[in-house]
């Protein structure tokens, strides 16, 4: 005889009445999708973004449905206020970066001005070499600015009295090739900076952690050490370890480049889902010009070394998005103009014959 099956909270929820509509007015229809959505995020790891969009889009714009995963609860006001968080603006001044190496001094960074609103997901964009991770560093606080000024939040991370930044937890990076300590689980290494930095005891950070952790479908993955578990899902721990620490910006360096497309697709909606949870700043860099234009708000597409602005794209696509938006006429259009404008760094870089630092 098969033992009977479990049910979760928001399957419970479903059980309760069999009227049409809900109290709040939303039709009960869609406890059953959510409920769908909740199964999806069990057996995929992840949850829908495509799935949240019409679900919010048929509740017309009420509150989520009973039942609705704790994520998703306001989850359309979230959206509409993407972007206009209270913390996390950087201002970029008139930098300057010069590197000393054995041909002489290289000029990596040129009166670079770039604005970047609290909340917004901003991607940079341009040729190889030609200085996006420079900035990153100097924002970080890895090294030294030779002029300008960098401010968080009004106050000055490093300027003509202090050229490097102080690095803090209210910066975090992930890197390309990863961070994580492979002689602990992934538990341990999400809650390592907050105890090290002693923040919250063993068990507070334990009880964030997982749920932290579950909220970006990585639960049951906990005990787990990262050689035990995949790419993605390692990206996925580094990401959530980085937002343990609260921080204002999260700066993230080509986090997805080795992964293949298929991961690389799922990725990009678990980190728009975490996203829109969190509302951190997030400075984004990457080679990859559909990623730029399908996670970010806007798009910064830096010259060929030395690094500024060549242009400011807006990305006019709404939030929450899916991978249907990659086939919309306005979706080609942006990547039409963004490939003509670094296409032009990227011959001038060529024809320099410069190479990555």
């Amino acid at each position: 005889m098969n033992a009977p099956s479990r049910m979760s909270p928001a399957a419970a929820e479903q059980q309760k009445g069999r009227g049409s509509v809900h109290k709040n007015g939303a039709p009960r229809i869609l406890d059953r999708a959510f409920a769908r959505l909740l199964q999806r995020r069990t057996r995929f790891g992840l949850e829908g973004t495509g799935a949240v969009e019409h679900l919010v889009r048929a509740s017309g714009g009420k509150e989520a449905p009973a039942g609705a995963p704790a994520f998703l609860v306001g989850h359309q006001m979230e959206v509409a206020q993407a972007g206009h968080a209270s913390k996390g603006a950087i201002r970029i001044q008139n930098v300057d970066k010069v590197y000393h190496a054995r041909e002489g001094a290289v000029q990596a960074v040129l009166d670079c001005s770039l604005d970047i609103r609290a909340g917004e997901i901003c991607m940079i964009v341009g040729p190889s070499g030609c200085g996006k991770t420079t900035l990153l560093n100097a924002i970080a606080g890895f090294h030294e600015i030779t002029g300008g000024t960098i401010y968080l939040d009004d106050e000055m991370l490093c300027g003509p009295d202090k050229p490097r930044a102080e690095p803090g937890p209210d910066r975090v990076v992930v890197f390309q090739n990863g961070a994580l300590f492979p002689w602990k689980t992934n538990l341990e290494n999400v809650t390592f900076g907050p105890l090290v930095q002693g923040r919250l005891t063993k068990a507070q950070a334990a009880e964030k952690a997982r749920g932290m952790m579950a909220d970006a479908g990585l639960g049951g993955v906990e005990h787990n050490y990262p050689g035990e578990v995949s790419s993605g899902v390692r990206r996925r721990v580094e990401i959530v370890r980085a937002l343990m620490n609260d921080p204002k910006v999260l700066l993230l360096d080509e986090p997805f480049r080795a992964l293949d497309s298929l991961t690389k697709s799922v990725m990009h909606e678990a980190l728009l889902e975490i996203y829109y949870r969190n509302k951190v700043t997030i400075f984004f860099i990457t080679h990859d010009l559909e990623e730029a234009i399908f996670l970010g708000h806007r798009v910064a597409i830096m010259t060929t070394r030395p690094c500024k602005p060549k242009k400011m794209l807006e990305v006019d696509i709404p939030h929450p998005r899916d991978y249907s938006v990659l086939t919309s006429p306005r979706f080609r259009e942006l990547m039409e103009e963004t490939v003509n404008a670094v296409h032009e760094e990227a011959v001038k870089a060529f024809e320099a014959g410069e190479k990555e630092m």
